[in-house]
């Protein structure tokens, strides 16, 4: 079906590793820091049912996940001395 292009998104735990459950017709568009929460935002078909999907939140200087696409990096904490780079698979 054609992507009926409307925006989502959905607050992310500070976890290195945790599954949600878009349409599953979708596109990743950003990973950013709102006041203070992983955030990640997305186009998706609300039509298209749902699809569980895992997403990584990784440090600098950790392993990306293998298979995985990266979305993004959002810094976060006072100064933004914590930097995480976000990754769906």
């Amino acid at each position: 079906s054609a992507l009926s292009r409307v925006i989502w998104k959905t607050s992310l735990e500070q976890a290195p590793m945790q599954v949600i459950d878009p349409p599953s017709e979708w596109r990743p568009l950003r990973f950013g820091n709102q006041d203070g929460t992983p955030t990640l935002w997305y186009e998706a078909d609300p039509d298209s049912g749902l699809k569980a999907r895992m997403v990584f939140l990784v440090f600098t200087g950790e392993a990306a996940p293998p298979g995985a696409r990266y979305v993004g990096t959002e810094t976060f904490g006072q100064g933004g001395f914590i930097v995480i780079h976000c990754y769906v698979r």
